[in-house]
């Protein structure tokens, strides 16, 4: 096997795929590695250094149920591909999901929270494997000789090995983020990924969905904090809206979204997701998405009070109504949280009713008498009132 030294692999790979830059790839099949000794298995030798350290990551979510469903859907997708496929949930609340060219995927929980049923989460994920296995990473990395990513790509792997990079959520986000295809590569993800999701017995239309609602989420952030990141190489939105459901119009047969399937299989987690959504502190953005959560999901008592106190956060002209309606109904669902109490009380004390406040308050403490914050609401508290 011919070796290359590690800081010289970077100039190796790029001059020796030289060939396979301009040529046709062969798409990735069932069980393909690259040849040894190959400037393209020297690559995967990077990734999957990298990947060890990913398995070892404390920002994974562990959770087998859920870890294993991603992964079902994975396999439903692309059975030829199943057993060369590696699924990471990652948990940070942004939406995205990549893929390497060795086979490692990376789903973010903020991706897992945005889908409405399997079928969305299948367009992200059929679309991720379609890069994959048209072996876009490669392409775009020979093709732009991009020394920049390459070398992060090989640092990123020495690094997992040795500890060397500081951050664990800082090296998953920049292995996310590494990988940038052109809008043809894109559009040809795509096509791959609706055909998988038809043969899957998926509608495809929810492929247009998943995208007309990132816009929505996108247009409802303030101008300062919208970047060109996400959108910026792929193709223009009403481009890929349109196109999206023009192909999807063509899809014969019935399709099941499985919805139910989806939120049952997410429901212990469903909290967790919520709380690390409300933590980005994007309340405009993030009622978006919860919005419709809370519309899909109009007697689950943890969707409807983080909906109310994203409201209560936001405390825009409007909001304290809005999120006393949803808190209220949270709080008369049979599996209601202690804290939904709390922000009513906080709500109350904020209007100067401090009669609804006390009690609001008193039921918090009833029902969460353990809770850390009980020296502090019980300050809020005044007798006699």
């Amino acid at each position: 096997m011919r070796r290359i030294p590690r800081r010289g692999f970077l100039a190796g790979a790029l001059a020796g795929c030289a060939d396979a830059a301009t040529g046709a790839m062969t798409p990735v099949g069932a069980g393909y590695r690259p040849e040894a000794g190959s400037d393209e298995a020297e690559l995967w030798r990077a990734l999957d250094r990298m990947e060890e350290g990913t398995r070892q990551s404390r920002f994974l979510l562990r959770e087998p149920a859920i870890v294993d469903y991603v992964r079902d859907v994975a396999c439903r997708l692309a059975p030829e591909q199943c057993g060369d496929l590696r699924v990471y949930v990652v948990r940070t609340a942004q939406f995205n999901a990549s893929m390497a060219p060795n086979g490692m995927m990376q789903v973010w929980t903020g991706l897992l929270l945005r889908c409405e049923n399997e079928a969305q989460l299948a367009t992200v994920i059929g679309h991720e494997i379609g890069h994959y296995i048209e072996r876009h990473s490669l392409k775009g990395m020979l093709d732009r000789r991009n020394k920049a990513t390459a070398g992060m790509i090989l640092s990123l792997g020495l690094g997992a090995a040795g500890g060397g990079l500081g951050s664990e959520l800082a090296q998953l986000a920049g292995y996310a983020s590494m990988f940038s295809f052109n809008r043809d590569q894109e559009r040809e993800a795509d096509a791959v990924g609706l055909g998988l999701m038809e043969r899957a017995g998926y509608p495809t239309i929810e492929a247009a969905k998943v995208w007309e609602n990132l816009i929505a989420e996108n247009k409802a952030m303030p101008q300062r904090e919208r970047g060109p990141g996400f959108f910026a190489t792929h193709p223009a939105q009403e481009e890929r809206a349109e196109t999206l459901r023009r192909q999807a119009a063509q899809q014969a047969g019935p399709a099941d979204a499985r919805q139910g399937e989806y939120l049952a299989r997410l429901r212990p987690i469903r909290r967790l997701l919520l709380q690390d959504e409300l933590a980005l502190r994007q309340f405009d953005r993030s009622l978006i998405v919860l919005g419709r959560l809370a519309e899909a999901l109009p007697e689950d008592a943890a969707t409807q009070h983080f909906t109310g106190e994203a409201y209560r956060l936001r405390d825009q002209p409007g909001d304290a109504d809005r999120a006393l309606g949803m808190l209220g109904r949270a709080a008369r669902l049979p599996d209601a949280l202690a804290e939904t109490q709390r922000s009513l009380g906080m709500i109350h004390l904020a209007r100067r009713d401090q009669r609804a406040a006390n009690a609001a308050f008193r039921r918090y403490i009833e029902l969460a008498p353990a809770a850390q914050d009980r020296l502090l609401i019980q300050s809020f508290i005044r007798e006699g009132a």
